[in-house]
């Protein structure tokens, strides 16, 4: 039976590219570009990384049943609080539209200017009228604040905070530099023979 040498050549150079990438994770000077790459591709796009306050909250406009309680309240929906828009929908489409799917945060920017306005800050009768207790302040809030996160990167503010987790983690344990993370660095006071002399 003769040897297959495409298959061969195929299976030699797919397992060398294995070899390469696991050998290239464990290098301890390999830069590491995880959140950095997140935020060049995603965050500009409009999909901001996920504060644990945020993931907290994110869930709740799941349990929105659709009464119309917090519309039924809003003084800007019943014209007794004029603000400075064209249209407002209201609390409940704002939690009903975050419910559904994510919220497209460039669609979403004037009702999250409003709900975080101070209008919605001095009212918040909504939250209080919602049978289901669904927090739309916080929900809000942390909403704006992805949104803020989104065009300050695309005005190039990238990159943005969480940067900083890598020299944190190393300061932690007493030590800085790409090596500190590394678990083949050297031990504290040896000397490399890179470094000049």
């Amino acid at each position: 039976m003769p040897l297959d040498r495409k298959w061969l050549h195929a299976k030699v150079h797919l397992g060398s590219r294995v070899l390469l990438h696991y050998v290239r994770k464990l290098w301890p000077w390999s830069p590491r570009f995880g959140l950095a790459r997140f935020q060049q591709n995603y965050v500009v796009e409009g999909l901001p990384p996920c504060s644990p306050e945020h993931r907290a909250v994110a869930h709740e406009a799941g349990r929105c049943t659709g009464c119309g309680a917090c519309d039924d309240v809003c003084p800007i929906l019943a014209g007794a609080t004029v603000v400075d828009a064209d249209s407002f929908s209201g609390p409940q489409a704002f939690v009903v539209a975050g419910a559904r799917s994510g919220p497209h945060l460039d669609d979403a920017g004037f009702a999250l200017d409003t709900l975080t306005g101070p209008v919605c800050a001095a009212c918040r009768a909504c939250d209080r009228a919602c049978p289901e207790s669904i927090p739309l302040a916080a929900l809000a809030a942390h909403l704006q604040a992805q949104r803020q996160v989104v065009l300050a990167a695309r005005a190039g503010a990238l990159p943005i905070a969480g940067d900083d987790v890598a020299p944190r983690a190393a300061a932690a344990r007493g030590r800085t530099g790409s090596r500190a993370t590394s678990p083949l660095a050297l031990p504290t006071g040896a000397r490399s023979t890179t470094e000049e002399r």
